[in-house]
């Protein structure tokens, strides 16, 4: 095939591949054409829109007609604006690519069908060579057959003769092949030029149904924006017909009527002043002369308690109030109508008072004032405050956060100020005046330490306060606390301004007369504070304050007491899980055990766990199967399940007591609702593994999705963690497990997930490396429960993973509604 047969060959098998890119190219520029015109005409409409100016307080039904002529304007544009990114991205960007796409295939197509070709033509050409070659051989050696040849040269002839019959019968050798060759290549080729033009009539079809796509894209969208205008204009025709003439001649008239020149009438001087009044007197005035008459019970015809109120709707007349109370002095109580008069003032002011810093001051400065007025009801003295104390305005804690943020800086400037004066005062300092200041401010700065101390007087003032307005009590600690840590302030001192939140009761102050703080001072404000050794002498004093402490106690304990004597686990333990011990004693239930016929199934099952799981610990083998088969006796409803061998196993190597051991062991599994989680349908396990992969989910999705493809979710690796509570994992690690338990008894199920999420986040980096399809154990307790894992304090770094009650509650509540709907199903 010359170049001319291969050039039409090309040209016929890709022509309607070319065909398609011309179309292709043709709409990619009519579509671009179309958003260069739509860009144009968009710029347009946008500047009459900008330009169509409107006022919006007219609302007679011409201009609602004319807002509607606007929003048309507005949908118009925006519309334009939508079609023009649809035109872009969904039509000219898939356009563009898939051009790209046809072409690079006709190209490879090209390239192919070259090859096929040139080597099909080196087939041909080595046939035409071989049978040229056999033919010209054949010839000469008919003409050697057909020669006379003399006597002298037979031999030699005969000779040649020979060879050139062997010489033919090679190149017929050599033209047959060379015609096989050729014919074999060509059905290659007829087989390859058919997948071809198959692959081109699916690109074709492809071609076609994609271009249908992008019209009726087009058509779509062009649809919505046409619908959208259709829309606004008959809204447009909706609002006109509505329009009609509202010019009302005598409403203008009324309207220039004060406009227009009065008639003149002549008046005496003493008319005039009749008319007009006394001039108007000043909101100072007014103020100054109601308070006289609330405070001190002097009339005046300026004292007017409705324009008082009516004053302090501004904030020049809240701030001239103030001031005016500021300057007053009381030494005697007021009037009971009068107080509550002021209280309501009062209360209009808190309520209406901003965040700025003068705002805050102002509010600071009106609790004082209410704390100095008073009145005498039933002969006691009532103060001002306790009117304002039912105000919910005062129980915002962002009110008291700016106004305490503004209080110490106002302080501290203040104090900034007058040490700077000092210290220009004084002409110069001798040597040990500058090593003395020096080493005073080595470890930390002057500024600093006046800070704190103003803090510290700041929060007092503030506290007590807190107090006499009886604020709500978990919102003040909140509020205290926060200054508390930004300024680094002591416990100790701490503790004395949490401690004036609860001031004793004057029932309290009768009883006793010597008020001892450390027995009224609420102990839950205190324990934050001190160490597990200093909490632990609390529990020795009176019995109503042993009953609040205990548990509070026992839990900071099990939690920061670390690492603990066997003797303190031990204590911590039974004090922890002693609420839901059996009514009976251990030798009752062992007793009732004889009597009772058990299924024998779990005598067998017992025995084989105990001698699995503590081969290695023969001495405890024959107690644990002695509370595993009371246990099955005492709780038949759950009989025996796998795993509690360990949990069991557990108490019984630590207390080294049968009897303590049994107690501590049923008082777990009621705790923690392991009935639940061991039944027969398993179903609070099953929701375990929802909630730790969904957990997993949120806190590294990118891991997990590694493990959804291996299909290496949570039931095929923690049912044991769960079962166990980690035992089963951890019997080679003993000290690791009883810190694990320590917090587990304090804060339940959630540290349980906790631990979950950390040893799969410690794993996470080495598991990418590892998981495979062919190498996926990597679960197991040897490989996860690693040396490294478990150091660095493992229970402690757990802890520190966030996973709330809340969150767990929320991911059941899912899982029971995914349970729902798979049995509707």
């Amino acid at each position: 095939m010359n170049k001319e047969g291969l050039s039409m060959f090309s040209k016929t098998v890709l022509g309607p591949l070319l065909q398609g890119v011309e179309q292709i190219d043709m709409l990619l520029a009519m579509f671009k054409n179309i958003d260069t015109a739509f860009e144009d005409h968009h710029k347009a409409i946008a500047k009459i829109h900008s330009n169509f100016i409107l006022d919006e307080n007219d609302q007679n039904p011409l201009s609602k007609a004319l807002f509607s002529v606007k929003s048309y304007l507005y949908d118009y544009t925006n519309g334009l604006l939508e079609l023009l990114n649809h035109i872009k991205h969904d039509i000219e960007d898939p356009l563009v690519l898939y051009s790209e796409i046809i072409r690079k295939t006709i190209n490879e197509l090209e390239i192919e069908t070259k090859c096929s070709v040139d080597t099909l033509n080196l087939c041909y050409k080595k046939f035409e060579d071989c049978k040229i070659a056999y033919y010209k051989n054949s010839e000469t050696y008919e003409g050697m057959c057909n020669m006379e040849i003399k006597e002298s040269h037979r031999t030699s002839f005969a000779l040649n003769k020979d060879k050139m019959k062997l010489t033919i019968e090679e190149d017929m050798i050599k033209f047959l092949s060379a015609e096989q060759q050729a014919n074999e290549y060509l059905e290659i080729f007829t087989t390859e030029t058919m997948k071809i033009l198959q692959q081109i009539k699916k690109n074709e079809e492809s071609r076609v149904y994609f271009t249908k796509t992008i019209a009726e894209k087009y058509l779509f969208y062009a649809g919505v924006y046409y619908k959208i205008l259709q829309d606004s204009i008959q809204n447009i025709s909706k609002k006109f017909q509505n329009v009609s003439c509202l010019y009302d001649s005598d409403e203008v008239i009324r309207k220039i009527q004060n406009f227009m020149p009065k008639k003149i009438i002549a008046e005496t001087y003493k008319d005039y002043m009749i008319r007009t009044g006394p001039p108007a007197l000043q909101e100072s005035e007014i103020i100054s002369r109601t308070l006289d008459l609330l405070l001190e019970k002097k009339e005046s015809d300026a004292a007017n308690c409705e324009r008082m109120m009516q004053i302090l709707d501004s904030t020049n007349g809240k701030e001239q109030f103030i001031i005016e109370l500021e300057k007053r002095k009381w030494k005697r109580s007021i009037g009971l109508v009068e107080i509550t008069k002021l209280a309501e003032m009062f209360k209009k002011i808190i309520n209406e008072l901003g965040s700025s810093e003068r705002s805050n001051v102002l509010f600071i400065t009106l609790l004082d004032i209410a704390e100095r007025i008073h009145t005498k009801y039933k002969g006691k003295k009532k103060f001002l405050y306790e009117f304002l104390i039912a105000d919910s305005n005062l129980n915002e804690d962002s009110r008291w956060l700016n106004v305490i943020e503004t209080i110490i800086e106002r302080k501290l400037n203040y104090e900034l100020k007058l040490t700077e004066k000092k210290l220009r005062s004084h002409k110069s300092q001798g040597f040990f005046r500058k090593l003395a200041n020096k080493l005073s401010t080595s470890k930390e700065s002057s500024i600093n330490i006046i800070e704190r101390k103003i803090a510290v007087e700041v929060l007092n003032d503030i506290s007590m306060k807190m107090w006499r307005y009886a604020i709500d009590f978990s919102m003040a600690k909140s509020v205290i606390q926060t200054f508390a840590i930004k300024y680094e302030i002591a416990s100790e001192l701490v503790i004395e301004i949490l401690s004036l939140l609860h001031q004793p009761s004057s029932v309290y102050k009768k009883k006793r007369r010597s008020f001892m703080v450390t027995i009224v001072l609420p102990f839950q404000l205190a324990l934050p504070y001190l160490s597990p050794q200093e909490c632990i002498p609390l529990l020795f004093l009176k019995k109503s304050c042993n009953e609040i402490l205990k548990m509070r106690i026992y839990k900071k304990c099990l939690i920061e007491i670390q690492p603990k004597s066997i003797e303190i686990r031990k204590s911590l333990w039974i004090n922890a899980l002693k609420d839901y011990f059996p009514k009976k004693t251990y030798d009752e239930l062992a007793g009732l055990c004889k009597n009772q016929e058990i299924i024998e199934k779990y005598y067998y099952i017992i025995d084989m766990d105990v001698f699995r799981s503590y081969q290695d610990n023969i001495d405890i083998q024959d107690g644990l199967k002695r509370i595993l088969k009371v246990y099955a006796a005492y709780n038949p409803s759950i009989g025996y399940c796998q795993g509690m061998n360990f949990i069991a196993g557990t108490f019984l190597i630590l207390f080294e007591d049968e009897s303590v051991a049994f107690m501590l062991f049923c008082a777990f599994l009621e705790k923690f609702k392991m009935k639940e989680l061991l039944g027969e349908s398993m179903k609070r396990l099953k929701c375990f593994f929802y909630q730790l992969d969904k957990l997993a989910e949120m806190k590294f999705p990118k891991f997990y999705s590694i493990l959804v493809e291996l299909d290496m979710l949570s039931n095929n690796y923690s049912s044991s963690w769960f079962l166990t509570v980690f035992s089963s994992c951890l019997q080679e690690r003993k000290e690791v497990l009883y810190e694990v338990w320590d917090y587990f008894l304090v804060k339940g199920w959630k540290f349980a997930f906790r631990v979950a999420l950390h040893l799969l986040i410690s794993n996470m980096e080495c598991n990418q490396q590892r998981l495979s399809e062919d190498n996926i154990r990597i679960f197991n307790a040897e490989s996860i429960f690693n040396e490294k894992v478990l150091s660095n304090d493992f229970a402690k770094t757990a802890n520190k993973i966030k996973v709330t009650s809340y969150l767990l509650e929320h991911l059941e509540k899912d899982f029971s509604l995914v349970l729902e709907e798979s049995k509707c199903n």
